[in-house]
């Protein structure tokens, strides 16, 4: 699979990059770039080449979009528990909030919508793990003909076939759509199997970078010269998050006792909580962390980098599969990837870089990174972008 690039010179459509044969770097390669001049786009950039990537003008994606759009006046955000406004994803539902009224949508606040009243002016808006229909915000015996979009937040690679026939179900259904955060996860819809029969579920799914959120905006240095130097950070690394069997078999083999790392001052902790004890060891860490939960060839986990972008670590991150923002998070963001067990190398390449390198030129790249993370997606014009006009009455698609 080529790599690709955002060119926003292209109006934020996907480049291709050449195909060449991939292959592991050595761990005495280790991509370590920072942000450089190379970087030539921004984070709406990057938004807008994703939707139009999963989402390009005449496609099937496309056309399902408009005809659903051109019906719905209103839509109602099914929202409950951990996913509250109070939660991960309280950013996350904001955005996408001002994505919707930027189209021109009424937000409602039903508490069920009822499948047997004819409720096409209504689009369901759900966090809903591999499309899965939330049965307690819909009723009734119609639900599969609900207008609903579903939220996908998870790595799909490895999924089991109870998960992919959600995906077809929604799919399949005329007034399903999919919006998804990653690259990968979109290829993965290309061929779901089910029941013995292929389905091209991409067809229903948007890419829509809706893990990128600010969720500790109230808690960012309202002066960039605030942030501490790197060499004035006492913590070596910090990780932030659950700690499954494959992060503590990486915590038991290069962290603990005699591991490679063991030396160093490394926070690793299952804890997202107190908000600002996160905060703190964010802002004292020479490096922020990104090991994967499950499997290397996944999603990226972009919550994570959006929870530590802005308070100045240095971040590393395990290699993902995603390839769409690979080449812009390294040249823009300063991000460093590498394979599961040449992390620690880049680790203590890093550190040494950090000790061995003039204060005035670290200095540059940190606020250099944090001015790019400072630039926001336009959430309340991104549909309209994608999609143009949204299309009502007899002018319907």
């Amino acid at each position: 699979m080529s790599s690709l690039r955002i060119d926003s010179d292209l109006g934020g459509v996907m480049a291709p990059v050449p195909n060449k044969k991939e292959k592991k770097p050595a761990a005495d390669t280790v991509s370590l770039s920072t942000s450089s001049p190379s970087c030539q786009s921004n984070l709406n950039d990057m938004a807008l080449s994703m939707a139009r990537y999963s989402t390009p003008v005449g496609s099937n994606s496309y056309l399902k979009h408009k005809r659903i759009f051109a019906h719905a006046t209103k839509f109602h955000m099914s929202v409950t528990g951990h996913l509250s406004r109070t939660g991960i994803f309280s950013d996350t539902i904001e955005n996408i909030i001002q994505m919707l009224k930027g189209y021109g949508l009424e937000q409602i606040f039903n508490e069920t919508i009822d499948s047997d009243i004819a409720h096409n002016d209504i689009i369901l808006i759900d966090f809903a793990i591999y499309a899965k229909m939330i049965q307690s915000k819909c009723r009734g015996s119609k639900c599969h003909f609900v207008p609903r979009i579903s939220l996908q937040t998870e790595q799909v690679k490895g999924v089991d076939p109870q998960a992919q026939g959600h995906v077809v179900e929604c799919h399949i259904s005329p007034n399903c759509l999919i919006w998804d955060f990653s690259d990968i996860n979109f290829i993965w819809a290309k061929s779901i199997v089910d029941n013995g029969k292929t389905y091209d579920a991409s067809e229903s799914f948007m890419i829509v970078p809706h893990m990128f959120h600010n969720r500790l905006k109230t808690m960012y240095l309202k002066d960039e010269n605030e942030l501490l130097p790197y060499q004035e950070r006492s913590t070596d690394a910090v990780f932030y998050g659950l700690v499954t069997s494959r992060r503590e078999q990486f915590m038991s083999k290069y962290i603990k006792d005699t591991g490679i790392l063991s030396r160093y001052k490394i926070d690793f902790r299952k804890k997202m909580r107190p908000l600002g004890v996160v905060v703190r060891g964010y802002s004292n860490a020479k490096i922020c962390l990104v090991v994967h939960s499950r499997i290397a060839d996944s999603a990226g986990e972009y919550h994570r980098i959006s929870d530590f972008k802005r308070f100045g670590c240095v971040p590393i991150m395990e290699t993902f599969g995603d390839k769409m923002l690979v080449e812009t998070l390294s040249s823009c963001a300063g991000m460093k990837f590498a394979d599961y067990d040449d992390i620690p190398d880049a680790v203590i390449r890093e550190l040494k870089r950090i000790n061995e390198t003039s204060a005035d030129i670290l200095r540059e790249e940190q606020l250099s990174i944090d001015r790019w993370w400072k630039g926001e997606i336009e959430w309340n014009k991104l549909l309209g972008q994608v999609l143009g006009p949204r299309s009502t009455g007899t002018n319907a698609a």
